[in-house]
C-alpha cells in the first residue's frame, strides 16, 4: 500500500519546523493537520501486516523521534514539539498494534457476520408450508451432518430459517397445525406433484 508520507502536511510541517523555519505555525492548522495524520496512519495500518508495512512505520518513527530532538533546541516550537510527540506515541501505538496482530492473528480477526440469504418466500407461502417440507425431510432421514448421521430437527428447522429469511420460533405449533389437516393434509406438496407431473407431459 502507497502512503506518500512525505506529502503528509504534519510531516512537512514537521520537517519545516525542526529545521527552524515557522511558516504554518497557528495552533488550529497544527492540530488540523494532526487529525489528518491520525486519520492516514489509521488506514495505513488497518492494511494487511507486511515486513514492508512495518518498516516504512519504523522509519516514520526514527524521523520523528530525529524532529523532537532537533525541535528541543528551538525557541517557539511549542506546537511543533506537543503535535511531534503526539504523532511519536500514536507510531509507537500502531506498531505495537501490528505486533499484536503478528503474535495473536485473532486479535485483528474480524467477527464473523452471518450471511443474508437472497431468497425469500413468495406472498403464496407461508412458514406452515415449510413445515410440511421439513416434516417428512426429518422423518425419512433425507438429510445428514457432515459425518453421516442424521440431522437434527432444529439444525434443519435453522437452516431453512436461514435460507428463506423467516423465523420459526413455534416450529411444534406448526408442525401440529399441519399434521392434523382435516381437509387436504399436504397442500404444498400436492401442488409440486401436480407442477412435477405437467412438467412429465409437456
Amino acid at each position: 500500500m502507497k502512503s506518500n508520507l512525505k506529502n503528509w502536511e504534519l510531516l512537512k510541517m514537521l520537517e519545516e519546523a525542526s529545521a527552524g523555519g515557522m511558516t504554518l505555525s497557528a495552533p488550529h492548522v497544527w492540530k488540523a493537520y494532526y487529525g489528518t495524520f491520525c486519520k492516514h496512519l489509521a488506514k495505513l495500518t488497518d492494511s494487511p501486516c507486511t515486513p514492508g508495512l512495518m518498516r516504512e512505520l519504523s522509519h516514520l518513527r526514527v524521523e520523528l523521534a530525529s524532529y523532537a530532538e532537533l525541535l528541543k533546541h528551538i525557541a517557539c516550537g511549542e506546537c511543533a514539539t506537543t503535535y511531534c510527540n503526539k504523532a511519536l506515541h500514536l507510531v509507537d501505538c500502531e506498531l505495537h498494534i501490528l505486533e499484536l496482530r503478528i503474535e495473536h492473528p485473532a486479535f485483528s480477526a474480524l467477527p464473523e457476520v452471518a450471511p443474508v440469504s437472497p431468497l425469500y418466500l413468495g406472498k403464496d407461502y407461508c412458514a406452515t408450508d415449510l413445515v410440511e417440507l421439513i416434516t417428512p425431510l426429518y422423518e425419512l432421514g433425507f438429510l445428514t451432518t457432515a459425518s453421516g448421521s442424521p440431522a437434527k430437527l432444529k439444525t434443519i428447522v435453522r437452516a431453512f430459517e436461514t435460507t428463506f429469511n423467516v423465523r420459526m420460533p413455534n416450529y411444534d405449533v406448526l408442525r401440529h397445525a399441519a399434521i392434523n389437516r382435516k381437509l387436504r393434509l399436504t397442500p404444498l406438496l400436492d401442488r409440486m406433484r401436480e407442477v412435477m407431473l405437467r412438467l412429465s407431459q409437456e
